[in-house]
């Protein structure tokens, strides 16, 4: 799984992909159906690369990653992110076991 070039920007629902700079500011489309193209402001947005993104854990912290690579072979019983808290919490202690519960809420979870 490749997540070099996909970006969250503050502000901006969604997932991006970084295409290219140019001096105003950061060229990005967007990864939904439409592919809209913007340009972000260089000095006003906060772009956060999912490569870089961590999960607190009890330990040290867990990599983005890695708990996507774990979701993705749990396949066939991965909840709905509407689902119930306490599902949800449970299939996230099975994805990321070493994860702190007291600083990643069941909102960090839906995301």
């Amino acid at each position: 799984m490749n997540l070099r070039g996909i970006v969250a920007v503050s502000g901006r629902p969604g997932l991006f992909k970084l295409v290219g700079q140019n001096k105003g500011g950061y060229v990005l489309e967007s990864l939904d159906a439409q592919k809209v193209k913007i340009v972000a402001n260089i000095t006003t947005t906060k772009l956060a690369s999912l490569e870089d993104i961590t999960i607190y854990g009890e330990d040290e912290d867990l990599k983005l990653i890695d708990v996507l690579a774990n979701i993705a072979a749990a396949k066939g019983n991965v909840p709905d992110a509407k689902a119930d808290g306490a599902v949800l919490k449970t299939f996230f202690k099975e994805v990321a076991p070493d994860h702190d519960e007291e600083k990643v809420y069941t909102s960090d979870m839906k995301k």
